[in-house]
């Protein structure tokens, strides 16, 4: 489950589309939807405030343009790609039930092969 909220003024529609751009923060880590992956993303903003049982027309609405969407949408992808990679370092190993040890990953593993494939955080040699 990924959810993408912001304070940008957007409407349903344009929320839809940001939540399209989840998806390429998640292909960036490796994930590409398979059949049983049951990815689900989704955005809200909360840049409007329409009363909750107000039933006349809503009015004085604000809306980004269109055009003005594209750092939004990198933001959304880059966000996503981050908070999975951060979610592979916070686990400590484990053992199960049945005596299967699952190690942690080691956060200097992770950015080596993160460098080595173009991604991650810039050498500092």
């Amino acid at each position: 489950m990924i959810v993408l909220a912001t304070d940008a003024p957007l409407l349903p529609p344009q929320c839809a589309r940001l939540a399209r751009r989840g998806g390429i923060g998640l292909g960036r880590v490796g994930g590409f939807g398979s059949n049983r992956s049951g990815d689900f993303i989704v955005a809200f903003s909360t840049g409007n405030r329409v009363p909750f049982n107000d039933v006349a027309i809503a009015e004085g609405l604000r809306m980004l343009p269109n055009e003005a969407m594209n750092p939004l949408f990198r933001a959304a992808s880059e966000a996503v790609e981050e908070a999975i990679v951060n979610s592979m370092t916070m686990s400590d190993s484990m053992t199960g039930v049945d005596g299967t040890t699952v190690h942690a990953l080691p956060t200097d593993k992770l950015v080596e092969v993160m460098q080595r494939y173009g991604r991650g955080p810039e050498s500092t040699s």
